[in-house]
């Protein structure tokens, strides 16, 4: 079973050259902000509708799947 991960990195680097919080991106994506740390920090793996909501964001659509997302197993 393939594991995504969130690319942190670019995920960090958008919000701050945006000058949002990440609490404002989860906002924007529909998901909790404790789900969005969750996601950046590793803890948890990004499943199809969390992946689905992300890529709809605005903000995260420039960085298209394979800058947001990295394929794992």
């Amino acid at each position: 079973m393939q594991k995504i991960r969130v690319r942190a990195n670019a995920v960090y680097n958008l919000i701050s050259r945006r000058c949002i919080t990440q609490r404002e991106l989860a906002q924007q994506a529909g998901i909790s902000p404790t789900m969005l740390s969750q996601l950046l920090t590793g803890q948890r793996y990004a499943g199809p509708s969390v992946r689905s909501r992300l890529l709809s964001t605005p903000l995260l659509k420039p960085l298209g799947y394979d800058g947001l997302f990295q394929v794992e197993g």
